[in-house]
């Protein structure tokens, strides 16, 4: 509810408070306009409804960053006028070249708000800008931005790969480490996850809990907005990531067949921290190395 309401204050706010402010200092300029601006808190309206009908928020952020950029871009439009006619381009009564001073400013600040949408905006890419001899090529440069990060993903993938073979070709080993140990679980796949992130090159922390505290908030720098988002995935069983100072992937893990040995289900959180954004498919990574491992020596540890 307060998420909500929030939300609802910030897209609002700005509007209605110029619209205030100018019913007092340019009320004659409201009245003229008074049907475009309720025109702007319609399609304000249909902005806010079409931002909470998303279920995929990142997938759809570019069309609800384009509707949100236009509507409030509209609204500085309807308020700009006072301040424009204060601020004559010319001296002469027929304004530059015969134009008004006015409509010259107002096109000024259209082509402006378009070149930040086209710059900032927009996920559109232009090939290539023109000025004279002077020439820009954007379109090469994303191509190659894209193609190095492709690249980069990629290795990092492979290295990944590498690693998850060493560690399911070297299990027995660290089955018969454990089984000396005879450890708690908890640590035990502590060791063997570390022992994996250990042999990549992109060096990562792993932490095992059993319980998701809320002490978690102040030692991953969390808000108290994020921290319950992360519960809330937990409890649906759901990988949640999330950048703060570093990067950072919750993943819960849920063995059943455990509760046949200590009577009830073996429920466990990992958490993988890293200075490099992580990979979510990771996560089948992990899980593969997780299960072999408990398949192959912790339940005849915990049987006998």
């Amino acid at each position: 509810m307060q998420k909500r309401l929030r939300q609802f204050i910030l897209i609002y706010f700005a509007p209605v408070v110029i619209t205030i402010v100018y019913c007092f200092i340019e009320l004659e300029h409201i009245k003229n306009i008074w049907l475009f601006i309720m025109m702007g808190f319609a399609f304000l309206i249909q902005c806010e409804s079409y931002n909470n009908k998303v279920v995929d928020k990142q997938q759809n952020n570019s069309i609800i960053k384009r509707k949100f950029y236009f509507t409030y871009f509209y609204f500085f439009l309807l308020f700009v006028y006072p301040v424009l006619v204060e601020f004559p381009l010319t001296n002469g009564n027929n304004g530059l070249y015969g134009i008004n001073d006015l409509a010259i400013w107002y096109v000024v600040i259209m082509l402006l708000g378009l070149l930040v949408y086209i710059f900032i905006i927009s996920d559109a890419y232009i090939s290539e800008i023109s000025m004279g001899k002077a020439k820009v090529t954007m379109l090469k440069e994303k191509f190659e931005k894209d193609l190095d990060n492709h690249i980069d993903l990629t290795k990092s993938l492979i290295d990944k790969i590498r690693a998850e073979y060493y560690m399911i070709q070297n299990l027995s080993m660290h089955c018969q480490q454990a089984r000396r140990h005879n450890g708690a679980i908890v640590d035990e796949f502590q060791k063997i996850l570390q022992c994996y992130y250990d042999k990549q090159k992109e060096k990562s922390k792993v932490y095992v809990i059993e319980n998701i505290e809320h002490t978690l908030r102040d030692d991953f720098k969390l808000r108290e907005v994020e921290y319950k988002e992360l519960i809330r995935h937990m409890n649906r069983n759901e990988l949640y990531a999330i950048k703060t100072d570093r990067h950072y992937m919750f993943l819960p893990y849920l063995e059943e067949s455990f509760e046949e040995i200590l009577g009830e289900p073996l429920t466990l959180y990992i958490i993988v921290e890293s200075e490099k954004p992580i990979i979510k498919q990771e996560r089948y990574i992990i899980l593969n190395i997780l299960k072999e491992f408990y398949e192959k020596l912790l339940v005849n540890i915990y049987i006998e």
